[in-house]
């Protein structure tokens, strides 16, 4: 018996009561325990009500610690002014098995996922480093669990004051103790075929329980960093991917939820990239542009400038006019003639305007940004880059220093050359001594087509 005296609380009634009457339908008290406590033990699988295994419960048993024999009572107010001891039921966490006068549709059945009344469960072991754990799949659909835990919280409805959604997902537990929802653990490349799970509206769908004598913090609400070793660990994710892959061959249920879940994925992507690119179409008319009259090919034709995000665009427009300067106009000597165009590394070598050998030592490297600052940490190393073209970038003060990603440094130098088209990085050397003797241009592409070019700019109205 445990007696507590001299309780001080806010909204006692709410969360403290034991009594299920009148106002106080839902007890938090209890529903805590059931959920939350050793006596909700999520090994307690009793497979004649929640519908697992009846060979699994042996094995859950003779887990550390498993025990289903204790009875836990509260004296509560069953009826008005009338009290008496009442047993809280162990093993909670699992809805009952369906029964026949449910209308139970499959995941392919069902015309949305949300309205689905689905209903499956599949469990096991495995050994990790001497440690027996159990494993639980227990899959309800949206519309099955919102009927069924009818004592949870859900929007607009407080009920128990333990939320719905705060009890679907992937769950550690620790001797039995749900300790907290790691729905991260689907971040890990083993589960990739299964990183569909952690989706919010996905967890709605099921329940995942992972038990073993996991170290937790003093308050008992979450894992310490050497539990959290162990869920990184690629062996013992293997353990995991093995169980969801049996769960994928054992369960139908299952495998039609992921199948269907990564179908609607698939169906959701290609809207959303349809939708961008509508949205790209309808929104081009809104976006400044030029025409250049002094190329006879483009006096008559609008050339969109970029926007950020369209760093290739940007190096398009630099590598299409490079072979349309010619080495009379001012500032050719800042056109180069771009060779490749890359995704990875460094964007492009180039060559300048007269040069036409393949020689390895006249080619350049060029790198191609939105917008550059030497706030920024550039993420190529200095020594093989020779030009960083921009769109635009602000102009930077007379000696601000500048920094690689490569442990590279240098200088801005406001030259004569590039007066209000950009700058140079100068006096490049490493952080251990080493000195570069080349510097890098920086460029801005918009201004460099100004002085270059005669350009023909419009902004249309917002």
């Amino acid at each position: 018996m445990i007696i507590v005296e001299g309780l001080e609380v806010q909204d006692f009634s709410n969360f403290y009561s034991s009594n299920e009457y009148g106002k106080n339908e839902w007890s938090y008290l209890k529903h805590y325990i059931r959920f939350n406590t050793r006596h909700g033990d999520m090994r307690i699988l009793r497979p004649s009500y929640t519908g697992f295994p009846q060979r699994r419960e042996v094995s859950f048993r003779e887990t550390i610690g498993y025990n289903d024999q204790c009875q836990l009572f509260l004296w509560s107010m069953i009826k008005y002014n009338k009290y008496e001891l009442e047993e809280i039921k162990p093993g909670y966490p699992y809805l009952k098995k369906p029964d026949a006068t449910e209308k139970i549709k499959t995941p392919a059945q069902v015309s949305r996922l949300d309205d689905g009344n689905f209903s499956g469960r599949y469990c096991s072991t495995f050994l990790y480093q001497e440690t027996t754990y159990c494993i639980t799949l227990a899959i309800d659909g949206n519309k099955r669990a919102l009927n069924k835990y009818q004592e949870l919280s859900r929007k607009g409805d407080g009920k128990s004051g333990i939320k719905l959604v705060d009890q679907r997902g992937f769950f550690i537990s620790s001797e039995g103790v749900k300790i907290c929802s790691y729905n991260k653990i689907f971040e890990h490349p083993l589960l990739e075929d299964y990183s569909i799970l952690a989706d919010t509206k996905v967890k709605s769908h099921y329940i995942l329980i992972v038990n073993g004598s996991f170290n937790v913090v003093t308050n008992r609400n979450s894992l310490t960093d050497a539990s959290k070793q162990i869920l990184k660990d690629d062996s013992f994710m293997e353990h995991i991917k093995k169980f969801l892959d049996e769960a994928q061959r054992q369960l139908p249920v299952f495998r039609e939820l992921i199948e269907r879940l990564n179908k609607e994925n698939q169906e959701a992507k290609l809207e959303a990239y349809t939708q961008r690119l509508d949205k790209l179409k309808k929104d081009i008319k809104n976006r400044t542009r030029f025409k250049v009259n002094n190329i006879e090919q483009l006096k008559d034709k609008w050339i969109i400038q970029p926007e950020i995000g369209e760093e290739h665009w940007v190096g398009a427009l630099y590598t299409m006019f490079s072979h349309l300067v010619t080495i009379d106009l001012p500032y050719a000597k800042l056109w180069v003639r771009p060779r490749t165009f890359c995704g990875v590394g460094l964007d492009s070598i180039a060559v300048p305007l007269k040069e036409n050998s393949f020689k390895d030592t006249v080619h350049i490297g060029l790198e191609y940004k939105y917008t550059f600052s030497p706030t920024d940490e550039y993420n190529h190393p200095f020594i093989v880059t020779n030009f960083i073209v921009c769109w635009d970038m602000p102009i930077p003060e007379e000696g601000e220093l500048i920094k690689d990603a490569s442990g590279y440094f240098g200088y801005v130098s406001l030259t004569e050359e590039l007066n209000d088209i950009g700058y140079e990085i100068v006096d490049i050397q490493s952080q251990t001594g080493e000195i570069h003797n080349q510097n890098i241009k920086v460029i801005s592409l918009e201004k460099l087509l100004k002085h270059t070019f005669d350009c023909q700019w419009t902004i249309p109205p917002k």
